[in-house]
C-alpha cells in the first residue's frame, strides 16, 4: 500500500514537470533519478531532467522521447494522463513532492541496509555496512548550495544592522568578553576546572545574567533540582544557601527570599535535570532552541554524560562522542554552548592548570572553539582565576582574576544592558517578559 501511494506521489511530481517545466529547477537540487522506486519512474524522470535542459520539455517531446528510448515502457496515454492527475489533484508545491520521493528513498535504502545488518556477524562487513547506512541517511544529500553573490549581499546589510553591537553573547565578565568578543552562534566554549573549583557556580552567574537579556538553558548533569536551586536562590538574594539544608532562616532573610523569588519569575532562565545521556540531551537542545528561543545553553558537566557503552571503547572515544554530538547541534541550532570539564589529577596538583589538563584534552581541543581553565586563587588572593587558554575566532588568550562574594556564592559579573545583546535581538526581550516554563 505505501508503495503504491509513493508511486502516486512520483506520478504526481512528473506530471507537475510536463504541466510547468520550470519546476526541474527547484526540484533538481532535492531529488535524483535514483531516489524513485520504480525503473519505469526513474527512467521518466531522468528523460524529464534532460528535455528540461534543452528547453524542450513539454507532453509531445516528452512521449516521443519514450518511444525511441524505450518503446512501450511509458504509452502515450500514460504520459497524457501524468497532466491529468497533476491537474485533478489540484495545486501541490512541486518541492513538497520532491522532498516527499527523497525521504521515502532515504528510508527503503536505510530499511534494507538494517535488515542486513541484524543478520551480518563479519565485523568488517558491519562497518561497511554501518558506513552505507550514515550515507543513506545523510538528510543533507542534494540541498541547494549557499551562492557568493547572494549571501555577500546579505553579510553587507548584517554588518550596517549590527554596527556598535556585538555579534556574540556577553557574559558580563569584561576580560573574558574582550577577549572572546562574546559566543557567536554555534561556537562551544570548554570550560575545564577541578573540583570543588567554582566552575558550577560562575557558570550559573553567567546562565543567570545573560538571561537578563534573552532565554538561556542551565542543563545539569551534575546536580539534582534541590541543589541547583539552593544555589540559584541564595546566589539571587544574597542569602547563604547553607542556611536553606540547616532550616536556619532567620526573619531578616524573608524579605530578601521573596524580592528574589519575583526577579527569578522575571527572568527567561530554564533549568533541566532530565538530560543525563547523550540523546536525551541533544533531543532537549533542539527543543530548547526550536520551541523556546534559547540563546545559550550551559552543559553541567562533559564527564557526567553517558552515552551507549561498547565493548572495548575507550573514555576517549566517549567523550569524543559527546563532545562532537553537542558542537553538531550547536552548530546546527546556531545556539553557543559552555561545556563544563574536569580536569586530570595533574593539572589539580598544578598551580596554573592548561588546557592539555582536561580529561580527554585532544577531542575537546579540536572540537571547541574556546576553551576556559579556571582554579582558585591562593589564601590571599581569594577567589579565582580564569586564563583564555584556546580561542578560535579571535586568538586572542590571557589570564585574569574574579573576586568571590561568599555570602552571595556568587563571581559577581558586570549587569548586562540592552546594547550588549546582539544586533536584533535586544528589542525583542526584556525584564517585563514572561519566564518560560519548562
Amino acid at each position: 500500500m505505501q508503495q503504491a501511494n509513493m508511486t502516486d506521489t512520483e506520478h504526481l511530481l512528473l506530471g507537475s514537470l510536463l504541466c510547468k517545466p520550470e519546476g526541474i529547477h527547484s526540484v533538481s537540487d532535492i531529488i535524483l533519478p535514483e531516489h524513485f522506486i520504480s525503473r519505469r519512474t526513474k527512467e521518466a524522470y531522468r528523460i524529464a531532467r534532460d528535455l528540461a535542459a534543452q528547453g524542450t520539455l513539454d507532453v509531445v517531446t516528452f512521449a516521443r522521447a519514450f518511444l525511441s528510448e524505450e518503446g512501450d515502457l511509458w504509452p502515450p496515454d500514460d504520459v497524457a494522463g501524468l497532466v491529468e492527475r497533476y491537474n485533478s489533484a489540484g495545486y501541490v508545491p512541486i518541492e513538497s513532492l520532491a522532498e516527499e520521493v527523497r525521504l521515502s528513498s532515504i528510508k527503503r535504502n536505510a530499511h534494507d541496509i538494517g535488515a542486513k545488518i541484524q543478520h551480518e556477524k563479519d565485523p568488517a562487513v558491519l562497518r561497511e555496512l554501518n558506513k552505507e547506512l550514515g550515507n543513506a541517511l545523510d538528510a543533507t544529500h542534494g540541498k541547494p548550495f549557499e551562492f557568493t553573490w547572494k549571501t555577500g549581499k546579505d553579510f553587507i546589510k548584517y554588518l550596517e544592522h549590527g554596527q556598535g553591537r556585538p555579534s556574540g553573547i556577553m557574559t558580563g565578565f569584561p576580560v573574558l568578553d574582550e577577549m572572546t568578543s562574546g559566543f557567536g552562534p554555534g561556537e562551544m566554549c570548554v570550560v575545564g576546572a577541578a573540583s570543588k573549583t567554582g566552575k558550577t557556580t560562575w557558570a550559573l552567574d553567567v546562565a543567570w545574567n545573560v538571561s537578563s537579556i534573552y532565554p538561556v538553558a542551565f542543563i545539569s548533569v551534575e546536580m539534582d533540582k534541590q541543589q541547583l536551586y539552593d544555589k540559584l536562590y541564595g546566589m539571587v538574594s544574597g542569602v547563604q544557601s547553607d542556611k536553606f539544608r540547616r532550616g536556619t532562616v532567620g526573619d531578616n532573610d524573608w524579605p530578601l527570599l521573596l524580592s528574589a523569588l519575583e526577579r527569578i519569575g522575571n527572568r527567561r532562565l530554564i533549568l533541566d535535570f532530565h538530560s543525563r545521556d547523550i540523546d536525551s540531551l541533544i533531543l532537549r537542545y533542539r527543543r530548547l532552541a526550536s520551541e523556546h528561543g534559547v540563546k545559550l545553553v550551559v552543559v553541567d558537566y562533559c564527564q557526567r554524560v553517558k552515552v551507549p557503552h561498547e565493548k572495548g571503547q575507550s573514555r576517549e572515544r566517549e567523550v569524543a562522542t559527546i563532545a562532537q554530538a553537542i558542537k553538531n547541534v550547536a552548530l546546527d541550532t546556531r545556539v553557543p554552548v559552555i561545556l563544563l570539564s574536569q580536569i586530570s589529577r595533574a593539572g589539580e596538583s598544578e598551580d596554573e592548570p592548561s588546557k592539555r589538563h582536561l580529561r580527554e584534552s585532544g577531542v575537546l581541543d579540536q572540537e571547541a572553539d574556546q576553551i576556559v581553565m579556571m582554579w582558585r586563587g591562593t589564601k590571599d588572593e581569594g577567589g579565582a582565576w580564569l586564563k583564555v587558554d584556546g580561542n578560535r575566532p579571535t586568538g586572542r588568550t590571557g589570564k585574569f582574576h574574579l573576586d568571590f562574594n561568599c555570602t552571595a556564592d556568587s563571581y559577581k559579573p558586570y549587569p548586562l544592558m540592552a546594547h550588549t545583546a546582539p544586533a536584533g535581538e535586544a528589542e525583542e526581550v526584556g525584564e517585563e517578559d514572561e519566564r518560560i516554563p519548562f
